[in-house]
């Protein structure tokens, strides 16, 4: 038999990473062995790598930005989502470039010493959304790539470059 269960709180909200021990199943007033458990996030590895735009028109925006995507990641830890996260920072060049991974003290690390906003125009997002798409391709695995800008979406040579456009 096959059940499909859904979890939600009293305001209608999934409630995600519950263990396969707070379930149990009964067919006939008899308690059935469970065989296979499986939440949404099991067995589907995900590689999410962060574009940040770091040019002087995002300075306000910046502590907001570094803290959505550390909640973001925080989120998915709580879930126990085999998670990998990169991280790209660029203004009309990159910046910065990790490759993603699994240690969130790396992440937390590379989040901290991001350079903080100055000068520039003429971001380059078209180059960063390239960089962080072409990540994670070591390992079978669900790939998000999220650009944080102020801007329109840009690009310079080496964006024009990265997409074959002469």
């Amino acid at each position: 038999v096959e059940i499909f269960v859904e979890v939600r709180d009293c305001e209608q909200l999934r409630i995600a990473g519950l263990p396969d021990s707070g379930f149990r199943v009964f067919v006939d007033d008899e308690e059935a062995k469970v065989i296979e458990f499986r939440g949404l996030e099991q067995d589907r590895p995900l590689d999410v790598t962060f574009g940040v735009d770091l040019s002087g028109s995002m300075e306000t925006e910046q502590k907001a930005v570094r803290q959505a995507i550390e909640d973001f990641a925080e989120t998915m830890r709580y879930r126990g989502r085999d998670m990998r996260l990169g991280l790209v920072g660029y203004s009309s060049q990159i910046e910065k470039s990790h490759a993603p991974t699994g240690n969130a003290g790396t992440f937390s690390r590379w989040m901290d010493r991001l350079p903080d906003p100055q000068g520039g125009f003429n971001e380059d997002t078209v180059y960063a959304l390239v960089k962080t798409s072409n990540f994670g391709v070591t390992r079978k695995a669900e790939r998000l790539s999220m650009i944080f800008t102020d801007e329109a979406l840009q690009a310079n040579r080496a964006g024009f470059n990265a997409l074959g456009v002469p």
